[in-house]
């Protein structure tokens, strides 16, 4: 089933409001039979109450569904296999709810397969739907803040009081305001006096407070006519915004002596259009990769601290789908030979390294097509750090860099564009040896003698205590060094951010 028309996705909305016999699943085999449909508004699906007198039914809400994916491609559903309260058969039947940024799922087993497709397809329309809303800050767009109120309208009368705004804006939108100034903004769109917002209050209240009045006044001053233009109108024009960065802002640039030799490099003020234009360029994937800044997260499997909780394998999807491209596993020995992951020397339960692989493969390249590695923190005993490198090998197949990549210069790593769709392992030199092609870990060298003995295939690491040490020291050395290879830092360990 795929929708070629309009006319099928409007259709298939339809009959989701409807609703449709669903099968509510849990991990420890008990099943529920529910009525799920979609909101006539179309902000999330629900269930009708079941016999029991005070049973609530749940709102899952669009705006907060990470993915709807089908089969038995979750964990829940993998021990419902295992205890055999599923059989592998229905799997086309079989799709799961990720929601809340991965913490918490819903399992679902529809009557026939084009039910599951039906629900499939709706949802992901919705999901991309509200997605490409708030990526284009329609902040105007009256059905999108709209969506807002009934979310934050928690008695369901269709308005929404003082406080519910209050745990709106905080919970939901993250907006923090002082006491004074959300006194001011509601009084002011609370035209009745009552405490409460109607929906067109709600609108007025929200296009208020999306205002950003203070960079209006300061666009005024720097932009010709600037008080002749609305805050809907204003704009800057280059010259306009290079006047700016140099004279209010004081703002600097690197500045490459010579394209040859992108080591050495100076910090200069701006002074030339052509500067301004170098700040609002697009991204260049061509460039090597380790004159890229690649975000890597550490400990993101875990869904609490570093220091108690689950480890669990959606963790790295929900960061995956953001659009982090390094991605670290704490690798430990496991039972009957099998490698888990987890956080050492904590009350972090532990998730098989196996299990993480095989989830993530399908999120690897949904955000970006450019190459994500995989940073090991090895301390498996041989005979499992050779069981990591056959299960890499085995789930991502080709898509694993085992070799070399021939480039023009094989003194600098291969660029983005020469990787993509591929996964780079990042792991100490005598692990998985065949595996680390590009990312040799090593100790962090801050000396003018040692630093010289990096090459493009190491990656040295450092605490966040010694980066901040460098940054202050020598921070001019500390970015000639990220030009030459990829830099890691890794947080406090008590870290509980």
């Amino acid at each position: 089933m795929s929708l070629n028309k309009t006319e099928d996705l409007t259709q298939i909305l339809k009959e989701l409001k409807v609703g449709s016999i669903l099968i509510k699943q849990k991990s420890h085999g008990e099943k529920y039979v529910r009525r799920f449909y979609l909101d006539e508004h179309e902000d999330f699906i629900s269930y009708y109450q079941s016999e029991k007198i005070f049973a609530q039914p749940r709102r899952y809400y669009i705006r907060e569904i990470d993915e709807v994916r089908a089969g038995f491609h979750a964990l829940a559903f993998g021990q419902l296999l295992k205890q055999h309260n599923v059989h592998s058969d229905d799997e086309e039947l079989a799709f799961s709810i990720f929601y809340n940024n991965y913490r918490d799922e819903l399992h679902l087993m529809a009557n026939d397969e084009q039910t599951r497709c039906k629900w499939i397809l709706g949802l992901q329309y919705l999901i991309d739907l509200y997605a490409q809303k708030r990526q284009g800050h329609i902040i105007h767009d009256t059905n999108w803040i709209l969506s807002h109120l009934r979310f934050g309208d928690k008695d369901k009368s269709n308005t929404i009081t003082k406080l519910e705004c209050q745990q709106l804006l905080a919970d939901s939108l993250n907006v923090e305001l002082p006491e004074d100034v959300f006194e001011k903004l509601f009084q002011e769109t609370d035209k009745n006096g009552e405490n409460i917002l109607t929906p067109d209050e709600f609108i007025n209240f929200f296009q208020v407070l999306a205002r950003r009045i203070d960079l209006y006044e300061i666009m005024q001053k720097y932009v010709e006519n600037g008080d002749e233009q609305t805050i809907e109108t204003i704009c800057m024009n280059i010259n306009e915004l290079l006047y700016f960065l140099r004279t209010v802002q004081n703002q600097s640039i690197l500045t490459y002596s010579s394209k040859q030799f992108k080591d050495d490099f100076t910090i200069q003020p701006i002074t030339k259009r052509e500067q301004v234009q170098e700040l609002i360029n697009e991204f260049e994937p061509n460039i090597e990769l380790q004159e890229k800044g690649l975000l890597s997260l550490d400990g993101f499997y875990l869904f609490d601290s570093q220091l108690c909780g689950d480890s669990n394998p959606e963790a790295f999807n929900r960061v995956l789908r953001s659009g982090c491209r390094v991605v670290e596993m704490d690798c430990y020995d496991g039972d009957d030979g099998q490698p888990i992951v987890t956080h050492g020397f904590t009350f972090v339960k532990p998730c098989l390294f196996e299990s993480i692989i095989q989830f993530i493969k399908p999120t690897l390249f949904k955000a970006s097509p450019y190459p994500v590695i995989l940073s090991l923190e090895n301390h498996c005993s041989i005979s499992q750090q050779k069981e990591i490198a056959r299960i890499l090998k085995q789930i991502l197949g080709n898509q694993l860099i085992t070799a070399p990549i021939t480039t023009k210069n094989s003194s600098v790593l291969p660029s983005p564009e020469d990787l993509k769709y591929k996964v780079l392992i990042r792991t100490v030199e005598h692990d998985s040896s065949d595996l680390c092609v590009f990312f040799e870990t090593k100790s962090f060298r801050e000396s003018d003698a040692t630093k010289n003995l990096y090459f493009g295939s190491h990656s040295p690491s450092l605490s966040e205590r010694e980066l901040k040490q460098v940054c202050r020291s020598d921070p001019i050395g500390l970015m000639k060094q990220t030009q030459k290879c990829l830099l890691r830092m890794y947080p406090d360990g008590l870290r509980q951010d």
